[in-house]
């Protein structure tokens, strides 16, 4: 960690000083390079997803906004973590005057509320989904777009609130650490839990196990199976991040306790975990590409197979017979 300091404030910054960096170390380069290729292709994953989530009708448009919103913000923190790479390499030296101090100050700001958003995006699509289990009768007629109005500000609130907060060093960033995994953790748990409490809703409308003021149920079995369409990609995403979080901020936990006097393993340690969270943003981006259709992984192609017939021709076989259900639900009121 770097400390400068702006008129009287003292900042810390998250990252690696130039005297501990060795540049003759081929094995910080090709990591560098990894985590670059890694960037670059998160790149191409979130512009390609941008211009295909506005063309879409498999998720709705709160969800489709809210993702948007998230993956924007890895734009700045691809340029923050460039100008945070010349300076930890010695590419660009550090002198400690006002310019450098305000520049690092700025990347580092950038990278940690990229971040911080990237924690909140979970809860916001849990808040979403949670929407959308309330208003299920009729969430895919009418949008509601005050939802996202509100959820997207308030993450981005938030996350600059607790970003200015940490560089003013105000939290203690090994604690910080652990309570970001453990929040995947319980994002991935809630995903899973909300996943299959719909599983189970569909199955009882499905053997007709629901109370009998409950009449028309169709449109309710529709919905519910649209929701479950997308807590399933979800859930995957959920489970993906949830590991490769655990792995990033262990990694970052080891450079503050037991690397911490083994300066040459340090700057690895710290470009493992930013490949992480360049890794996250790919991911987020490649599992949504991969329920469009947009990508075919031929190294799974069951499962991928799976994720794209979820919105393709089965979904049209869902629906055969709707007529005849719909006029039994009539005769049945009547």
């Amino acid at each position: 960690m770097l400390k400068v300091t702006i008129g009287r404030r003292e900042i810390f910054l998250i990252i690696v000083c130039p005297e501990m960096t060795n540049t003759k170390d081929c094995t910080y380069w090709i990591l560098i390079i990894i985590e670059n290729l890694i960037t670059c292709l998160a790149l191409v994953q979130i512009t390609r997803l941008i211009r295909v989530f506005g063309k879409t009708s498999l998720f709705h448009k709160n969800l489709v906004r809210i993702s948007q919103a998230l993956l924007i913000t890895f734009y700045p923190n691809a340029v923050g973590r460039v100008v945070i790479t010349i300076y930890e390499s010695g590419i660009l030296a550090y002198d400690g005057n006002v310019i450098s101090n305000v520049l690092l100050s700025c990347a580092c700001f950038v990278r940690v509320w990229a971040m911080n958003s990237l924690i909140l995006y979970f809860p916001s699509v849990i808040i979403e989904r949670i929407f959308a289990s309330k208003y299920i009768t009729d969430y895919e007629k009418l949008p509601r777009p005050w939802i996202c109005r509100v959820v997207i500000p308030s993450v981005h609130i938030v996350s600059i609130v607790t970003a200015v907060t940490n560089m003013l060093g105000y939290c203690n960033e090994i604690i910080a650490s652990i309570l970001i995994a453990a929040f995947f953790l319980i994002y991935c748990t809630t995903f899973i839990t909300i996943y299959r409490r719909d599983s189970t809703k569909l199955r009882n409308l499905d053997r007709n196990l629901v109370q009998k003021k409950v009449i028309y149920t169709l449109s309710t079995k529709f919905q519910l199976k649209e929701n479950l369409k997308v807590m399933k990609i979800l859930m995957h995403q959920s489970i993906v991040e949830a590991v490769n979080t655990v792995i990033g901020c262990s990694l970052f936990i080891l450079t503050k306790t037991v690397l911490v006097n083994n300066s040459q393993w340090i700057p690895a340690a710290h470009v493992l975990s930013d490949m992480c969270f360049a890794i996250s943003f790919c991911m987020i981006a490649l599992v949504y590409m991969v329920a469009l259709g947009e990508v075919r992984l031929r190294f799974f192609p069951s499962w991928s197979s799976k994720i794209r017939d979820m919105h393709g021709t089965h979904s049209i076989n869902e629906h055969r017979g709707a007529s005849d259900a719909y006029f039994k639900q009539l005769t049945n009121a009547w």
